[in-house]
């Protein structure tokens, strides 16, 4: 990762904004009205300042959560570390299908900190199963447990929960993978010898190939499986870590719904946010273009006006798009800028 393609990132970025652009577009399409105008004049910059230092503060909880999860592997990382992993994962998951280029990242800016990259590997998996885990569970509780209705129709609620239900099952399918990550050595073997086949490498290339690839492999598995068996304290801080950023990012919407004179049910728009994050990550577009709005449009749909409706779904994901990508943007040049190498704290 030491050339790191900034023109590629940068395309990738374009191809977020003009997708959230795109849906955004179609969005006010549809809702605008005459009154519209009287939203924007209307609304409480306060509560958007509110909102970003919402979101200023759940970066402050992530990174703290990081250095919980790295502790919870036998490690130490300094806040500037755990701070531009955080950051510098926000801009790639913001930029990239599912949501997932994020963690490839945050364990090379982990391993640039002086953690083993098969270890750095191995805690960024454990933080993410366990965020999605509680995601999962959360939507699970809210949707079968207490019924929320998430879908304006039941066609659409039985496609949610059908999802949550999915998703579940395939959250443990990868884990039992991810535990067993060291028994993959047959399969890794297997592609390496297709490359031999095809003429792309030789037979020597491959044996020292295979021996790394195995070895990290395993180290990963250790990682991943050490941080459960040894460090349940830290893992339930990182979890109550989790649960706080969670509150913090779904507050902004209803802040900013706040901002328009509306009166708000927090805890209920807070609880209807939680199976569209869990869902949106299944969507293949940069950081969930398109389905986020699409999803805050489809919940806030009965809780503001046509001609409210639009403008609110525009201001919160523009929010969320461009603090993810300016701060992410200054995550990225602490981890892959000149003059960085491991064991900085920068």
């Amino acid at each position: 990762m030491n050339e790191f393609d900034w023109r590629r990132i940068s395309k990738q970025a374009l191809g977020a904004i003009l997708v959230t652009c795109l849906t955004l577009g179609l969005i006010l399409a549809k809702t605008w009205r005459q009154p519209s105008r009287k939203v924007l004049t209307s609304f409480s910059w306060k509560h958007l300042g509110l909102a970003v230092c919402l979101l200023i503060l759940s970066a402050v909880v992530d990174t703290v959560r990081v250095k919980v999860m790295v502790r919870a592997a036998g490690e130490r990382v300094s806040f500037l570390v755990g701070l531009r992993t955080v950051l510098a994962g926000y801009f790639i998951a913001a930029v990239t299908p599912f949501v997932a280029g994020g963690a490839p990242v945050q364990a090379y800016s982990l391993y640039l900190g002086g953690i083993p990259l098969g270890k750095a590997t191995g805690i960024v998996l454990v933080s993410g199963f366990l965020a999605q885990w509680l995601l999962t569970i959360m939507a699970a509780v809210l949707v079968f447990g207490f019924g929320l209705q998430v879908g304006p129709t039941p066609i659409l609620q039985g496609i949610i929960k059908l999802g949550v239900l999915v998703y579940a099952v395939g959250w443990v399918v990868i884990f039992y993978l991810a535990w067993n990550l060291e028994k993959a050595t047959p399969i890794v073997e297997w592609c390496f010898r297709l490359l031999v086949k095809a003429r792309i490498v030789s037979e020597s290339w491959v044996q020292g190939a295979v021996a790394k690839t195995t070895s990290f492999l395993a180290e990963v598995a250790r990682s991943f499986q050490g941080v459960f068996s040894g460090g349940f304290f830290y893992m339930l801080l990182g979890g109550l870590a989790y649960l706080a950023i969670f509150a913090l990012n779904f507050t902004v919407a209803p802040v900013l719904m706040a901002g328009l004179g509306r009166e708000v049910d927090y805890w209920l728009l807070m609880a209807l946010q939680v199976p569209v994050y869990l869902l949106v990550s299944v969507v293949p577009t940069p950081g969930g273009s398109g389905g986020l709005e699409a999803g805050l449009a489809m919940i806030m749909s009965h809780h503001l006006g046509g001609h409210e409706l639009g403008l609110f779904v525009a201001g919160w994901r523009l929010l969320i798009l461009y603090f993810h990508l300016i701060s992410g943007g200054l995550g990225l040049l602490a981890v892959f800028g000149p003059g960085r190498k491991k064991g900085g704290s920068s």
